[in-house]
């Protein structure tokens, strides 16, 4: 199918009032691999972000906690999982993570609507950080503190894909990334950096993104990372360390060859031709945040997130399905792997 026609059928499900997305096809990578484990990168304030605010979603059954200080995460080889060639690039690391976030306050995770579309699904995951490499082919030690479970959704938006966390404790010792603040939307060209799970891997940066499309509809924007399944809501930065995006979806990781799988590269990427990774707007989610009764510091300052708010951050407005024309023409039309 022509990706630009994928495309659109993404935003006719997604623009305004739409209907929960659910689920999205996820991405791949662009130009050159640039994933690097954490403890390989080179940028002092990525590898932090990596440390302190970058958590996985974890299926409760793949979390043994037997040994709090020792806590084991159980996933398939990457390789295994997906069918790939055992030449690929992190081949033997496990894939436990379905889902990533990033922490921006004491106990708020900000992510995509369709990773929690529902309170169930929220509590079926542990909120695990440190799934991460010290060193290469050592993993990093799990302890209790590391891992956490869903007290609420706080705030879903299933049109704009994006969603907040709250987790049943403030998080120990750990630094919140920090949003980056105004209503702007970015410039073809501005830098991006992710930092997620992809393909539930231990968590890797991508520093090579740039911004292809800086306005899909009112709550995307368009980039040349690098991702995989597991990257969805994973925190997209800017050149300043600051959440500015969370991958929502893209386009497909793979390509197979009848004997084993090989990474899909998508050479001078093109956002006309349906290129690019699509990514919701960090803003729009704190707007949405903002408009709920959340208590946290980040809505003491309303002008910061709400737009046109004459009356602060008051309580959300009723919210109105799209009936069924919308979801059946992207249903047709959009390629999904979840």
């Amino acid at each position: 199918m022509p990706r630009p026609l994928a495309r659109a059928a993404l935003l006719l499900v997604l623009a305004g009032c739409a209907a929960d997305v659910g689920s999205a096809t996820q991405p791949v990578v662009y130009d050159v691999d640039d994933r690097l484990d954490v403890f390989e990168h080179p940028d002092a304030t990525l590898r932090a972000l990596a440390r302190d605010a970058v958590v996985a979603f974890v299926p409760r059954d793949a979390v043994d906690d037997a040994d709090p200080t020792n806590i084991q995460l159980v996933g398939e080889r990457y390789a295994d999982a997906f069918d790939l060639c055992e030449d690929v690039r992190f081949a033997d690391q496990l894939t436990p993570a379905a889902c990533s976030g990033t922490l921006i306050d004491e106990d708020l995770v900000l992510t995509v609507g369709h990773c929690v579309p529902d309170q169930a699904t929220c509590e079926g995951y542990r909120f695990v950080f440190d799934h991460l490499l010290e060193a290469e082919g050592t993993v990093a030690t799990v302890e209790a503190d590391d891992v956490y479970d869903c007290a609420e959704v706080v705030m879903h938006r299933g049109g704009a894909d994006v969603a907040v966390v709250r987790l049943d404790r403030p998080v120990v010792g750990r630094t919140p990334a920090p949003v980056r603040p105004g209503q702007t939307f970015l410039a073809p060209g501005d830098p991006v950096a992710m930092i997620g799970f992809g393909a539930g891997l231990p968590a890797k940066i991508d520093d090579g993104g740039v911004v292809l499309e800086g306005r899909v509809g009112e709550s995307f924007f368009v980039a040349s990372v690098d991702a995989f399944g597991g990257n969805s809501g994973s925190g997209v930065f800017d050149a300043e360390g600051r959440v500015v995006g969370m991958l929502s979806s893209g386009l497909d990781d793979f390509v197979y060859d009848g004997a084993c799988g090989r990474v899909n590269v998508i050479e001078a990427p093109d956002s006309s031709a349906g290129d690019g990774e699509t990514i919701a707007y960090a803003w729009k989610a704190m707007h949405a945040l903002c408009r709920e009764d959340v208590d946290t510091e980040l809505c003491a300052e309303p002008a910061s997130w709400c737009l046109d708010c004459d009356d602060g951050c008051a309580a959300a407005p009723a919210r109105h399905g799209a009936g069924l024309a919308l979801p059946l023409l992207a249903a047709l039309l959009l390629r999904r792997r979840r």
